[in-house]
């Protein structure tokens, strides 16, 4: 394990056991989920953009079967596509980081009342489906308006499992459109 990853995985555990401790002592719950949402999403864009763009990181490793057996070229082929996939991860993270920002402007100013609330049907939650889900950290949900009948697309960070069909009110970030919290209702 060279230097570069080692700074890695030491600023991985810090993102995962920051993360925790946000979700754990912060009170009231929706500042907790909004302050987990940004210290990870920075982190790890930051985490992302540091392997991607140093070029002394070993994306691919020592004890993997390409690192072990594969040719020189192979192995460089490797650490490309391994690179600009990490950069894309870490470009997304900006991207998202820049709805954060504003948000964060928004909830300094006006706290709770800044939030959009969205009354209406869980009318779907990717919880099961891993493909478009990290149970528990990050998932999509649909979410079907009360008011119009419209369905909405929202992300899920660090939100408890919800029963599809029931009705809930979800308080949402302005920009990010991350739900913050959420209120089952009768």
């Amino acid at each position: 394990m060279n230097k570069v990853t080692s700074h890695a995985n030491k600023a991985f555990w810090a993102l995962v056991i920051g993360t925790v401790l946000i979700l754990w002592l912060v009170e009231p719950r929706w500042v907790a989920h909004f302050s987990a949402i940004v210290y990870s999403t920075w982190l790890g864009t930051a985490i992302a953009l540091y392997l991607g763009l140093n070029p002394k990181s070993d994306l691919l490793g020592t004890n993997g079967k390409i690192a072990r057996l594969g040719s020189e070229r192979t192995k460089q082929i490797t650490q490309m596509v391994l690179r600009v996939l990490v950069l894309c991860f870490g470009g997304f993270g900006l991207y998202f980081s820049i709805a954060l920002i504003a948000d964060a402007a928004s909830i300094a100013t006006g706290g709770y009342g800044n939030l959009v609330s969205v009354e209406g049907r869980l009318a779907y939650d990717s919880w099961s489906d891993s493909t478009r889900s990290l149970p528990g950290v990050c998932r999509h949900a649909e979410i079907q308006e009360r008011e119009n009948g419209d369905r909405k697309s929202y992300m899920l960070w660090f939100c408890p499992r919800l029963r599809e069909g029931a009705t809930y009110k979800f308080m949402t970030a302005p920009n990010s459109e991350a739900v913050l919290d959420v209120i089952r209702l009768k």
